[in-house]
């Protein structure tokens, strides 16, 4: 990174390319300072301005890149770039109905744009239509690189029409897309379970509480498997990680965000 910036420091050239590279390394705080000397080297290209919501999103600072996102898009109200960048933070927050207009301005200019496609899914399927979700998330998916997240919301409507198969599937492919995926896997497991393939549930289950052991629902899963395979000390112990961590994670049954 220091050879870009000597390169010339005043380059918007050399700064983007020593953000790129802290992203590559997973430091989104040195990438976000590499961003905001690029921007102020030159004009708000949209690169480093996508760069920028991603780094912010990245660090889980919603609100930053929110901010960012709905400045960009208030500059440059026509650019879909800055519409999907600004309608993925709303869907993010959860924010289905905002984001909605977003998208759709995005597929009336761009109907095949598989980022709009997805997070258009992601809405309708937050909004309960699941005809539609499917419609769009099958729409993001082929033709090139695959999202995870179209394959694991591919899945959940799978699984809610009672298709366990194509569920199974779908969170599988999500999985093979993205391996830290808790939870796709967390899904997994339950729809093993549903098929009563214990082996693998508990094989799916162990990985996504390896991943994000904070996640209540992955403990009282695996507690299930446990009973089945008569291990009753460790059920015991899933389901008291379960209870202790459920309050510190209220969340709406209804909604779901895609999977970082």
């Amino acid at each position: 990174m220091d050879q870009a910036i000597r390169l010339d420091p005043k380059s918007q050239d050399s700064l983007a390319v020593a953000a790129s590279l802290a992203m590559l390394w997973g430091q989104w705080d040195k990438s976000l300072e590499f961003l905001d000397a690029a921007l102020a080297a030159g004009p708000p290209r949209t690169d480093l301005l996508q760069s920028v919501v991603y780094a912010e999103m990245r660090k889980n600072d919603l609100q930053a890149a929110h901010d960012v996102a709905q400045r960009w898009h208030t500059l440059r109200p026509d650019e879909s770039a800055g519409a999907l960048a600004f309608a993925v933070v709303l869907v993010e927050g959860n924010h289905w109905g905002e984001a909605r207009p977003l998208l759709e301005q995005v597929l009336a200019k761009s109907p095949n744009d598989k980022g709009a496609l997805l997070a258009m899914g992601v809405v309708q399927y937050n909004a309960g239509d699941l005809a539609a979700a499917k419609k769009y998330l099958s729409g993001a998916v082929g033709g090139g690189p695959d999202d995870a997240n179209a394959y694991f919301f591919l899945g959940l409507i799978a699984k809610q029409q009672g298709d366990f198969s194509a569920a199974i599937a779908a969170m599988k492919q999500s999985v093979s897309i993205q391996a830290r995926n808790p939870k796709a896997l967390g899904q997994l497991g339950q729809l093993y379970l549903q098929e009563n393939d214990v082996p693998s549930a508990r094989t799916v289950l162990e990985q996504a509480i390896e991943q994000a052991p904070d996640e209540p629902q992955n403990h009282y899963e695996l507690a299930r498997v446990y009973n089945k395979l008569d291990r009753k000390a460790d059920a015991e112990e899933q389901l008291k990680l379960y209870q202790k961590l459920r309050p510190q994670r209220p969340k709406s049954p209804e909604a779901e965000t895609p999977p970082r």
